[in-house]
């Protein structure tokens, strides 16, 4: 039985293809537009592999301080939570929501801009700052 290969396997071929084959020989003009081709299929490989990690720990995370189990999706669960800190019902001093916020930032920071310098340089490091 054949199997079909991974969706991320298939963007990391046609970026290769891309780097390799194409970009080398192509016009001036050209050079730019694959390269941001090129970056955005990155984002994708990125966000195939890792978005769905990162939305169920999130999930996870977003449960415990909401005090809820499996009630809606994650969007809804983090707009529950955003309008209880709006509401002050939880803040700084609620045990683990500075460091849900760090997280979540960090966990999209690796998916969007894994290679800027203040997501490197807070990954490198398991501290959260101090409030």
């Amino acid at each position: 039985m054949q199997q079909n290969p991974a969706a991320a396997a298939l963007i990391e071929a046609v970026i290769e293809y891309l780097v390799h084959e194409i970009l080398p020989d192509a016009h001036p003009a050209q050079v730019y537009q694959l390269r941001v081709v090129v970056n955005a299929l990155r984002l994708c490989r990125r966000e195939v592999e890792m978005l769905p990690s990162v939305r169920a720990e999130e999930r996870a995370r977003v449960e415990a301080l909401l005090a809820c189990d499996g009630e809606g999706d994650l969007d809804a669960l983090n707009e529950r939570l955003a309008r209880a800190i709006g509401s002050r019902t939880l803040g700084f001093e609620t045990p683990g929501l500075v460091d849900h916020l760090w997280t979540t930032a960090l966990a999209r920071l690796a998916i969007d801009q894994p290679d800027y310098g203040g997501y490197a340089a807070r990954a490198a490091s398991a501290a959260f700052p101090e409030r």
